[in-house]
């Protein structure tokens, strides 16, 4: 049987699917599963055991040059079911266009209930559960449409796993900035603005605090983080930082970036990627999640059984989409998360972190 699991979104949507991959193959194991992603995204799920075959739409062509071809590609596969866990026009009409012969999905835009033969009611924004959650409820339906067993009692968490043969470069790389495999903590303060973030200052002096304890810290990001990154950087030299004990790396692919996670100590990241694949290596993970309801750890929260700490500001906050800014009595909430707070959390899971380091 051959099974495909849509969802061409970003990097911490993609391992909150993992959970529900996880749940498809341990009730049919029998089962190759295939994933739809973007070509970017593709390596966050190359080492795991559970996915058979990553595939990803066509990025050039006008936009039906695009359905035509990833039709095409989805037809000449011959699946027996498709699951769309993000509703988006061009993969979700290429699986109609492609007769795959189940089809399941959210039914929660007019084009879905043509899509899916299979459709599930899902009012996301809502978040009622965690996006994890939703993705699995969709996958359970999907095993039930294959009168298969939707395995009600099982639990899974999120699952990264890092290339093990890129280990040994990394921690070169980390030796040269005088870093020790989990003795530092790393601290991911970029995002892609889909939620309310952390400020310059509050960043800057939850550094200064961890370093006062004599820990060293590494400041990564990608390439659209490197303005926030130079700021925080700045503005820690402004508050008496020792740059001796701060590192800052920019350049690794996403590959790279997931081994040296594993090697880190504790992780500090927004509501981002990065904390998500964090979780999914099973890293102690400490984060600050606004209170809009869309934008809440209910819905973006990491999946995870490791420790984790999430701050979340404590007020009344009425908005379900966005912040309304200064019109708010409580803006801007973020910075009533104090600095000092997180570093004692941070510290304390510090003290426990450990790394397991496979050599090749």
């Amino acid at each position: 049987m051959r099974l495909l699991v849509v969802r061409p979104d970003r990097i911490g949507d993609v391992v909150l699917s993992t959970p529900a991959l996880q749940l498809l193959k341990a009730a049919i194991p029998d089962a190759e599963v295939h994933v739809l992603v973007n070509k970017n995204v593709a390596p966050v799920l190359a080492q795991l055991p559970f996915v058979s075959r990553i595939i990803s739409p066509p990025s050039s062509g006008s936009a039906m040059d695009r359905l035509r071809k990833l039709s095409q590609m989805l037809g000449a596969e011959r699946y027996d079911l498709a699951i769309v866990l993000q509703v988006e026009p061009l993969s979700t009409l290429a699986v109609r266009l492609a007769r795959i012969p189940n089809r399941v999905g959210p039914r929660s835009k007019f084009y879905s209930y043509m899509a899916f033969n299979y459709g599930l009611k899902q009012r996301r924004s809502d978040s009622k559960q965690n996006e994890a959650d939703y993705n699995t409820e969709l996958v359970r339906h999907a095993i039930r449409v294959l009168g298969r067993d939707p395995l009600e009692k099982k639990e899974f968490q999120s699952k990264i796993v890092a290339d093990p043969s890129l280990e040994n470069g990394v921690i070169r790389d980390l030796s040269k900035l005088g870093l020790e495999p989990g003795r530092f903590v790393l601290l991911h303060p970029g995002m892609g603005g889909s939620a309310l973030n952390w400020s310059i200052d509050s960043y800057a002096e939850l550094i200064r605090l961890i370093i006062s304890r004599g820990r060293k810290v590494l400041v990564s990001g990608s390439s659209v983080d490197e303005d926030t990154v130079q700021k925080i950087v700045m503005r820690t030299r402004e508050i008496g930082v020792e740059q001796a004990h701060l590192n800052v790396l920019l350049t690794y692919d996403l590959p790279h970036y997931i081994a040296l996670l594993k090697l880190a100590g504790p992780i500090v990241a927004p509501s981002t990627g990065p904390l998500h694949l964090a979780a999914g290596l099973g890293k102690p993970c400490v984060s600050f999640y606004p209170p809009i309801q869309v934008q809440s750890s209910k819905r973006w929260g990491p999946r995870s059984r490791a420790a984790q700490k999430i701050f979340t500001p404590e007020v009344a906050c009425g908005q379900k989409y966005n912040c309304i800014g200064s019109r708010c009595e409580f803006y801007y909430c973020m910075d009533r998360i104090s600095p000092e707070t997180v570093a004692k959390e941070v510290e304390k899971l510090a003290e426990n972190a450990s790394v397991e380091i496979q050599t090749c």
